[in-house]
């Protein structure tokens, strides 16, 4: 899909179509550029400006009006709202390699190109809620083109109805779910799967010998005080609140683009309204219950979505108080769930899949970046030089073995350094399931007095299902500009997410009698956490 196709559908002037589509290309390399600033950030300090300093190192955003703008909805009265203003309220920056970026880019860039360019971003988000014409468009476009973020809902339509109601009403659609489907063991067995887990990598980080015993027990505080949130809030359980939630939004029968405006406009306004708003005695989630995956926010030290304050990519700070969240991990309802967990699947299977989720995202908190992290979710500096250099040096073990991996279909290779968090997480959480697995095996053993029973069907012991299990969560089908995208991702390819990690595996390859240097049972194995 080419933007000439959009502006012919808008029934453009002919002579005028060349030059969006100009405009469109001349701001990709400083999209790239904006994406690479916007990842690489390595702040270890909280950078703090005030609102008249971001006014004079990024002069080509009117800063004074845009926060002007977010505080019209948050109900203060126009005396706060200007009493806020003038008091040069100061701004935490979130990423310091991004807005000077922008700035550059809009300073540099002619203002009918960024018109253009933002625009045609958002017609692009649109068009699936336009016409039929618009939304066909759209859907020929995503079946060639599949964005490895996201379902593919735009395949079908009802699956995109669904999809915006979850969006917008997740709350609601949780508490249908949780009324009808949610189990409380379900909660306590899966407490008990993350205890299991963290025991494994506290006893994992107690034998590694590269740590300084100090530094051994502020890791293993750490981990102690991680807490967890499991399948949804309390709070969807109570209709009259969520009646008050939802009771400024207002859906007609109207056409369904201004029903979704809406919608995310709502979403706007009471995500700005946290920030001026008591904290709540249920500490706020930050991810909708039914979303099928698991999440970590390094500066909460906390497993969720990102922060509910962050406005444009910067956290405004007043002096009126508002909450967070302390070191925890939360995993949704929705992937408490078939393919990832069912109470009646073996064990082994239980362990090779959802476990090993579990034990990726605690490790997330002590990988490249949440290792700046303590145990209160500050960002600090408290690890010493000679621990940094010995860290470095073992994460980049990971960085070579994955950037000698090469992409299917497109024949470059995986970025190593931008997947290493992610790679480190998958070593770390596989081998630390296998360790909780095997210790849950032993106990039910001894208390059953007989191992667990073996799946029918299959020529396989219940150890090597363990791995299979794992193998199977990352089994994917794409095509070549499916996996492009994997050029600009945190993760690598299913396939090296299943391989690479079972290479670094010992247990992996002795479960499967991998001979000695076989593709997958290298001498050099990859450790960190392991």
């Amino acid at each position: 899909m080419r933007l000439n196709d959009i502006s012919s559908t808008f029934c453009a002037d002919g002579d005028m179509i060349s030059d969006p589509t100009n405009d469109s290309n001349r701001t990709t390399s400083n999209n790239e550029d904006l994406e690479n600033a916007a990842f690489h950030h390595d702040t270890i300090v909280d950078h703090r400006l005030n609102l008249s300093d971001m006014e004079t190192q990024f002069p080509a955003i009117n800063w004074t009006a845009a926060v002007e703008t977010l505080l019209r909805a948050t109900g203060l009265s126009d005396k706060d709202r200007a009493a806020l203003l003038l008091s040069d309220m100061p701004v935490s920056l979130q990423c310091r390699d991004f807005l000077p970026e922008l700035s550059n880019l809009l300073t540099t860039t002619p203002s009918r190109t960024v018109t253009n360019y933002l625009i045609w971003r958002f017609i692009f988000k649109s068009m699936p809620l336009i016409t039929t014409r618009f939304h066909k468009m759209w859907t020929n476009f995503k079946q060639s083109v599949p964005n490895l973020g996201e379902e593919r809902i735009y395949l079908t339509r009802w699956k995109q109805c669904v999809a915006l109601v979850n969006e917008g009403f997740g709350l609601v659609a949780a508490h249908l779910y949780v009324t009808k489907m949610a189990s409380n063991w379900t909660n306590t067995w899966i407490l008990r799967l993350i205890d299991e887990l963290k025991e494994a990598f506290g006893a994992s980080i107690a034998r590694q010998e590269w740590i300084e015993e100090e530094m051994t027990l502020r890791l293993l505080e750490k981990l102690e005080a991680m807490g967890s949130k499991i399948g949804y809030p309390n709070k969807i359980l109570n209709l009259t609140q969520l009646d008050l939630d939802y009771q400024e939004l207002h859906i007609d029968g109207g056409h369904i683009f201004f029903n979704v405006m809406r919608m995310k406009r709502h979403e706007v306004w009471r995500e700005i309204q946290k920030v001026f708003q008591p904290p709540p005695q249920e500490k706020e989630w930050l991810v909708q219950p039914l979303v099928v995956n698991a999440f970590h926010n390094p500066s909460t030290n906390e497993i969720s979505n990102t922060s509910s304050l962050v406005l444009v990519r910067v956290l405004f700070i007043s002096k009126i108080p508002f909450y967070v969240h302390y070191h925890r991990i939360v995993f949704p309802l929705g992937i408490l769930r078939e393919p990832f967990f069912n109470l009646d699947l073996p064990r082994y299977m239980t362990y090779g899949n959802l476990g090993v989720v579990i034990g990726h995202e605690i490790v997330h908190g002590f990988d490249v970046n949440g290792r700046r992290y303590d145990r209160h979710g500050n960002m600090t500096q408290w690890w010493s030089d000679s621990l940094m250099r010995e860290f470095s040096q073992r994460t980049d073990c990971f960085v070579q073995q994955y950037a000698a991996f090469t992409i299917d279909h497109i024949d470059k290779p995986v970025d190593g350094n931008r997947t290493l968090g992610e790679n480190v997480c998958d070593s770390g959480g596989l081998a630390h399931a296998w360790t909780a697995y095997k210790s849950h095996s032993r106990a039910i053993g001894e208390e059953n007095h007989r191992p667990e029973f073996r799946l029918p069907g299959v020529n396989y012991t219940n150890d090597q299902l363990f791995f299979i299990t794992y193998g199977q969560i990352w089994c994917e089908v794409l095509n070549a500009d499916g996996y492009e995208k994997y050029t600009k991702e945190a993760h690598s390819p299913g396939k090296y997410r299943a391989n690479g990690v079972l290479q670094n595996s010992p247990t992996f390859s002795e479960v499967f009698h991998c001979p000695v240097d076989s593709p997958m049972n290298p001498v050099n194995k990859c450790q960190l956490w392991s």
